[in-house]
């Protein structure tokens, strides 16, 4: 499974990028691509 991750700079972003890689894939975005 593919995970997307708006905000992946930010703060929250990065907890949730933390907390979500067991579950799966993750793709983040950033404002800046």
């Amino acid at each position: 499974m593919t995970i997307l991750v708006f905000g992946g700079n930010g703060q929250v972003g990065q907890e949730l990028l933390r907390a979500l890689k067991p579950l799966g894939e993750v793709q983040a975005t950033t404002r800046s691509g």
